[in-house]
């Protein structure tokens, strides 16, 4: 299958799963109140920074490795397992350390040792689920990774509503609790779909020899993204508070609902343009999609914000999120020039020039990280919107800089909206659904 149609099929099954998790995901601020929503949001967040903190960059390295061919998966699944094993515990006793010196309460002041407990246990198991879906990503296993998103995006917000009912209580232990369940269960996903990888193979010193040398260079790029992505949330609850963070936080899943198309293709052209190396079609191909990804995104959040305003706010949420629409607003601008550093650093890195990518992004992610200091406790939730836009601005403008100096390519092609781009849409769409029309059909006749 090309990887134009594998993009599709991604996009499509994330496309679905989210809509529903996200339906649901809605029912959870209203229940739990802006403050435990706050926490709820505090995890993830956590979570989301911890762990590319302390993997030095080693996934990237098993995703590089695998999807350029230089290994198989079969020959370094064990390894990879049993350094998965090694980070889990890491992280789990970090988790604890942090606790004990009062950092974790720093965040939520009223964490108890029986939610530390359920915290450190959870990023244990979030820990090894981390570095056993880069084998999935690295070995284009990507119906796989869909299987098990739309297994935890269904199952995570239902256990919650759950326990939340079947305990009957506001005391935030039951979030920790439900926070490990999720976890335990993404685990569980995790290794049953990569059972069949196993083997008794050796430890493999080369290949993790060659995963972090490949993972360093590019562990401060991706560092740094994630910083982008959470730090504003940390910043944010620890100069306000877990409500302003739980308000903040609904603004932020609005705008990346908007991110589920370069998320869904990215993996795909990686891969691709990593086994093609740097080539005039792989170039003409990232401009293409990068006209359509702008113009495209720019209409959905267009109506997304519309859609927020008449019907999330007063629908869904009630008069307590009311106020998540000017971050949202300001968050827009902002989402637009990230979603256009998805596509080109995603040619960096599988052309091998990863530390570009790196160096952007740590750009990027100083100026956030300065602008969330300086204007969240002036501005709150407006403050980490604004500073989060004009890091993203930063990101974008350098890796713009980059492409038009080291490719063949100028920038405008990558702006120049053009009619054919959406024939070529259309019929790559056309041509997609008659191929699983065709496998249908050709499956009943056998059956």
């Amino acid at each position: 299958m090309s990887s134009v149609h594998h993009s599709i099929r991604n996009f499509i099954t994330k496309l679905v799963v989210s809509g529903i998790a996200f339906l649901i995901f809605l029912c959870i601020p209203k229940l739990l109140g802006p403050e435990l929503f706050g926490i709820f949001s505090f995890q993830s967040a956590f979570v989301g920074l911890l762990i590319p903190l302390s993997s030095l960059g080693f996934g990237s390295g098993i995703v590089y490795l695998i999807s350029s061919n230089k290994y198989k998966v079969n020959e370094v699944s064990s390894t990879i397992l049993r350094l998965a094993f090694v980070l889990a515990i890491l992280n789990g006793a970090l988790v604890s350390i942090l606790y004990g010196f009062g950092f974790l309460q720093s965040f939520v002041t009223s964490m108890s040792v029986i939610q530390m407990l359920c915290f450190s246990l959870a990023i244990f198991c979030q820990s090894i689920s981390f570095l056993l879906g880069r084998l999935f990503y690295g070995n284009s296993d990507f119906k796989i990774l869909n299987t098990i998103e739309i297994s935890i995006s269904l199952l995570n917000p239902i256990v919650l509503i759950a326990l939340f009912f079947l305990l009957e209580t506001a005391d935030p232990t039951f979030l920790y609790f439900s926070f490990l369940i999720a976890s335990l269960i993404g685990l569980l996903l995790h290794a049953y779909y990569a059972r069949s990888f196993w083997n008794s193979a050796k430890y493999n010193k080369e290949f993790v020899h060659a995963a972090n040398s490949y993972g360093m260079q590019s562990w401060p790029g991706d560092l740094a993204v994630r910083a982008n992505l959470r730090m504003d949330q940390l910043v944010l609850i620890s100069f306000s508070s877990a409500s302003a963070l739980g308000v903040y936080n609904i603004a932020v899943k609005l705008v990346e609902l908007v991110w589920l198309i370069p998320d869904a293709i990215g993996p795909v052209l990686f891969n691709r343009i990593a086994k093609q190396e740097q080539s005039i079609e792989s170039l003409v191909l990232i401009a293409r999609l990068h006209r359509l990804l702008l113009s495209f995104s720019l209409v959905l959040l267009i109506l997304l914000a519309l859609i927020s305003y008449y019907v999330i706010i007063p629908f869904f949420l009630g008069t307590d999120y009311t106020a998540l629409m000017i971050p949202f607003v300001l968050l827009m601008p902002g989402s637009l020039f990230l979603i256009s550093s998805k596509i080109f650093t995603k040619l960096f890195s599988a052309t091998g020039q990863v530390k570009w990518t790196s160096q952007i992004s740590i750009l990027g992610a100083l100026v956030s990280i300065v602008g969330y200091f300086l204007l969240i406790p002036i501005w709150g939730m407006q403050g980490a919107a604004i500073a989060s836009t004009i890091g993203y601005f930063c990101l974008a403008a350098a890796g713009w800089i980059l492409l038009v100096k080291n490719y063949p390519i100028h920038l405008f092609d990558f702006f120049d909206i053009r009619l054919d781009d959406w024939i070529w849409l259309f019929s790559n769409l056309k041509h997609w659904y008659r191929s699983n029309l065709n496998a249908q059909i050709n499956t009943g006749e056998r059956l």
